[in-house]
């Protein structure tokens, strides 16, 4: 189990840092869309699978974002050490 307290790095950054870009993003596009489908209803049916699933991936990124916030700030996980160029 040790092995899910190290944060990975990804680009010399860690990956719950990337993980907010991309809840971000998400976020983004699911208040774009919720909008779109507001202001014209005949885009409901359209846009309704799309906003549902990029729903359901924003709330998984988020666990996970979470799980290695918490897990760094809280409960000591450790850092991925970085590769020597």
């Amino acid at each position: 189990m040790r092995i899910f307290t190290i944060v990975p790095r990804f680009f010399g950054k860690a990956v719950h840092i990337w993980l907010g870009l991309v809840l971000l993003l998400l976020l983004t596009t699911q208040f774009t869309t919720g909008l779109s489908m507001a202001r014209n209803p005949a885009t409901i049916s359209a846009l309704h699978g799309f906003h549902t699933s990029v729903g359901y991936v924003l709330f998984g990124v988020g666990l996970v974002h979470a799980y290695y916030g918490i897990g760094l700030r809280f409960f000591g996980f450790k850092y991925a050490k970085k590769k020597d160029a």
